[in-house]
C-alpha cells in the first residue's frame, strides 16, 4: 500500500469516527434536549379549587428559536410549580432570538411572527369535577428557563339544588368573543397580550346531579371585558332550558376566576343568583 493510499484510507475513517460519534450525541433517544418550566403564581395545566399543578407527561408546544411546533414532556416535577420539560436532542435551523411555549400541547398551533403564537380556546368544553382541566398558559425566554403565565379566564358557576345537568352555555351578552381561535403576543417582560376571534359562547358539558351541597361548573374563557355582562343556558336532562342574565358589567382577567353561585331545581320556571362576588 502506497503511502499516499494509505492517508486516504486513515482520513476516510477518521471521517466515519467523527460521522459515528456525532450521531451517538446528536441521534433522538440517546440524549435529550432540557428546559425548566415554572409556573408564575397560581397557574397551570390543571386547577386543583384554585390551584395549579403540573401532571407528570403533560405535554407542552415548544416553539424553539424557530417557527417549528415541537412536542416537549413534562417531567421531574418538584415544589413550588417546577419541572422540566425534555425532548429527544433535535437538530434545528434556529432564525429567532427566544423560546416560546405554550401548554396543553396544541399540534394546531403556528408562529409566523417572533413573540407570536395562534391558538385556541376549547368552544366546547367537559366538566371536570376537580376543577377544569382547560387552561391556557404560554411562555418566552431568551434563556432556557420559561416562566409560564395564564392566557385565559375563568368563570365558576356554583349550583345548588336538585336538577341533574345535561349542559351549560355560557353566553356574553353583546357577542364578544369567548373561546375559538386566539392570537397571542408574548412580551419578555410582561403579561401575554390576548386577541380573540372566535366566539361567543362556551359550552359545557356536565351530565352530573346536583345536591343542596352542589357542584361548581367552571368554564376556561378568553379575557375579555363584557359591559353587557353575560347569560347561562343551564340544560337539564330532562329536555328543559333554564336562562339567568346577567346584565352587570363582567371583567375576565387572565388567570383570575369569577365566582358565581346560583339555585336551580326542576320545575322551576327561572333560576336564581343571590350571590356575585
Amino acid at each position: 500500500m502506497s503511502k499516499s493510499s494509505f492517508f486516504g484510507y486513515f482520513g476516510l475513517a477518521v471521517v466515519c469516527l467523527c460521522i459515528f460519534s456525532g450521531c451517538q450525541k446528536n441521534c433522538p433517544g440517546r440524549e435529550y434536549d432540557t428546559l425548566r418550566a415554572f409556573l408564575s403564581g397560581p397557574t397551570k395545566a390543571h386547577i386543583d379549587g384554585e390551584l395549579t399543578l403540573w401532571d407528570n407527561a403533560d405535554l407542552v408546544s415548544i416553539f424553539y428559536k424557530s417557527p417549528d411546533n415541537e412536542k416537549w414532556t413534562v417531567s421531574e416535577i418538584s415544589g413550588k410549580g417546577e419541572a422540566v420539560l425534555v425532548r429527544p436532542r433535535t437538530l434545528r435551523v434556529m432564525s429567532r432570538d427566544c423560546i416560546m411555549a405554550i401548554v396543553p400541547y396544541d399540534a394546531t398551533a403556528y408562529s409566523t411572527e417572533n413573540q407570536s403564537i395562534t391558538t385556541s380556546i376549547n368552544t366546547e368544553q367537559i366538566w371536570n369535577e376537580e376543577g377544569s382541566s382547560h387552561c391556557l398558559l404560554a411562555a418566552i425566554s431568551q434563556s432556557g428557563d420559561l416562566h409560564f403565565r395564564y392566557c385565559n379566564s375563568f368563570v365558576s358557576l356554583h349550583l345548588k339544588g336538585d336538577a341533574t345537568i345535561s349542559s351549560i352555555e355560557l353566553i356574553s351578552n353583546a357577542e364578544e368573543p369567548l373561546s375559538g381561535p386566539l392570537s397571542l403576543f408574548l412580551p419578555l417582560d410582561g403579561d401575554p397580550q390576548v386577541s380573540c376571534t372566535g366566539q361567543s359562547k362556551v359550552l359545557l358539558n356536565c351530565n352530573t346531579s346536583i345536591d343542596e351541597d352542589g357542584k361548581y361548573f367552571i368554564f376556561s374563557t378568553a379575557p375579555s371585558y363584557l359591559p353587557d355582562g353575560l347569560t347561562f343556558r343551564i340544560k337539564l336532562t330532562n329536555g328543559t332550558v333554564q336562562t339567568v342574565k346577567v346584565t352587570t358589567p363582567v371583567n375576565l382577567l387572565c388567570g383570575h376566576i369569577l365566582h358565581f353561585e346560583g339555585i336551580c331545581k326542576t320545575g322551576q320556571s327561572d333560576i336564581t343568583i343571590p350571590d356575585i362576588n
